[in-house]
């Protein structure tokens, strides 16, 4: 049955309309989770207090199962497991423990790139059977132009694919922080 154009104009109204609210709502959410973390971390006096209120909102914002923030020792430039969340067997395992640690291949290359990587369960593990779907994410801690550590996280296998929106979340939880970061560990190291 053909369509009348008057019909096919409002259908396609709708659709940029629902696009456009679902673009809003996600960036009203970002501005939220953003927002309770500066009011937190405002009110928190440690580095490594500040850097578990990042790890409990990113595992909450992105449906991670664990995340872990490794920052770069200001001497040696090795990265040290500052923070972690999530089950401390993922430690062990090794699908996950080296991401989670830096020991990947995934981290130097996040390091000197200084740019996020997403990685889908089937690009990490060398056998079929140990795939369980979830996603990497790498995310480089980057204050004036300089790399100073990673932001891993494990996401669950059903939190859906890593969008630009994801990444943008995740980058604008960092953001404000970072330089926090930074300062607040130069001045204790």
């Amino acid at each position: 049955k053909p369509f009348r154009l008057e019909m096919l104009s409002a259908a396609v109204h709708r659709a940029l309309e629902n696009c456009r609210l679902r673009r809003e709502n996600m960036e009203l959410r970002e501005q939220v989770a953003v927002s309770e973390l500066n009011r937190a971390v405002g009110t928190i006096s440690g580095v490594d207090q500040i850097l578990q209120t990042v790890i409990e909102t990113v595992i909450r914002e992105c449906s991670a199962e664990a995340a872990s923030v490794l920052l770069r020792h200001t001497e040696t430039g090795r990265l040290e497991m500052r923070a972690f969340h999530g089950d401390a067997e993922m430690l062990e395992n090794p699908q996950h423990g080296r991401f989670l640690r830096g020991e990947s291949v995934t981290a130097s290359t996040v390091l000197s790139m200084a740019q996020p990587m997403v990685l889908e369960d089937s690009q990490i593990t060398l056998s079929p059977a140990d795939h369980d779907g979830g996603m990497r994410i790498c995310q480089p801690l980057v204050v004036k132009g300089r790399t100073i550590g990673l932001l891993n996280i494990v996401r669950r296998a059903n939190a859906g694919s890593v969008g630009d929106g994801a990444l943008r979340t995740i980058g604008m939880i960092l953001a404000p922080i970072s330089g926090c970061v930074f300062m607040t560990a130069n001045s204790s190291a």
